[in-house]
């Protein structure tokens, strides 16, 4: 046990802005610099990091605000200030992806901003591969402005996101844009997003993904109220879905700029996947039709205090059913209940 994983779990805990930045030199979690060129900028970042090549990741232990940090300059990719480009994803390619495991603990980094409108992937991570792991994580009032393959939390992901949301704006007029993930190949667990997506132009556009080519993946309790704008394919949930939807819902605004496409909807809108027990809001989605997934009412979405009903095969261990005249929101998402309702 070190100073800097004090519970002993193999994870290195993150404190501060300085420590999350010099994660971007380490994207296999094991404790030392992906390159030795970059060990002396790692270890003013984790001065008492021992037996480096034991660990597997990293893991937050207090929230933290972009806005707080009126100089936040990473001091291992020398990232521009929060008046510039903003932050710098973590990963940037399948061939520099996080590969390790990032828990958030339940803690939640607000204000994240990026300006890039040239630049594909970003997002929090640019890319995860296949092997890591990304939980227990929120990512409040975010400004984003990227091109294709970018998002909120993920630009890319092959792995496992599991209990996170995201909130706020993300400005593009390219492809494949979502509020959790824009490309996705992986798994997608108790997550919702708030955020407004925005893409002028753009197609494969939803407030949880963009385009999801997974294969035998699946995208489980999960909702979203985020409203969606773009060129088809757009849906609620996710603008294409060649994977399996299970237990999910989505009430945002969908716009849609090529209408004479029939690939949008309330839910999905290109859609080669299936889903089981997945609903979108014919009122506030202002789309009657689908491709996949059934359209409810406002009072029927928020008719149930239980896995009743069109809930019956909900997980009550997982959703918060409400008071009969509430959405369905996670219990142990990043940032709790109570957050999910104000």
């Amino acid at each position: 046990v070190s100073a800097f994983d004090a519970d002993g779990d193999g994870l290195i805990d993150v404190y501060n802005f300085d420590q999350l930045g010099a994660i971007l030199l380490d994207l296999d979690g094991n404790g030392q610099a992906d390159d030795p060129e970059n060990s002396s900028a790692y270890m003013i970042a984790f001065p008492e990091v021992v037996n480096a090549g034991s660990y597997s990741g990293y893991e937050l232990m207090s929230n933290l605000d972009f806005q707080n940090e009126d100089d936040y300059e990473d001091l291992a990719l020398k990232t521009t200030n929060i008046s510039g480009s903003g932050w710098s994803p973590i990963g940037t390619s399948t061939n520099t992806s996080f590969t390790a495991t990032f828990d958030g603990n339940g803690f939640v980094i607000s204000n994240l901003f990026i300006n890039r409108s040239g630049n594909l992937r970003q997002a929090f991570f640019g890319h995860i591969s296949s092997s890591a792991e990304v939980r227990n994580l929120g990512l409040a009032s975010a400004n984003v402005t990227a091109r294709f393959s970018s998002a909120i939390l993920a630009g890319a992901s092959e792995g496992n996101i599991t209990r996170c949301f995201v909130s706020g704006q993300l400005t593009t007029s390219s492809d494949r844009i979502g509020g959790i993930v824009g490309n996705n190949s992986g798994s997608i667990s108790e997550c919702y997003s708030r955020a407004e997506i925005v893409s002028s132009g753009g197609k494969y556009v939803g407030s949880i993904v963009g385009l999801d080519y997974g294969t035998g993946q699946t995208i489980s309790n999960s909702y979203a109220t985020g409203s969606v704008s773009g060129n088809t394919p757009v849906g609620g949930l996710i603008g294409g879905n060649n994977s399996s939807l299970v237990n999910c819902f989505a009430t945002g605004l969908v716009t849609v700029g090529n209408s004479n496409s029939a690939q949008f909807g309330g839910l999905s809108g290109y859609d080669t996947g299936n889903s089981t027990d997945c609903y979108w809001n014919t009122e506030t989605s202002g789309q009657s039709t689908s491709p996949n997934g059934i359209g409810k009412t406002s009072s029927e979405l928020q008719s149930s205090t239980s896995n009743t009903g069109i809930y019956a095969n909900w997980d009550p261990d997982i959703w918060d059913f409400g008071n009969g005249s509430q959405y369905p929101v996670l219990k142990l998402v990043a940032g709790g209940v109570a957050s999910q309702r104000n």
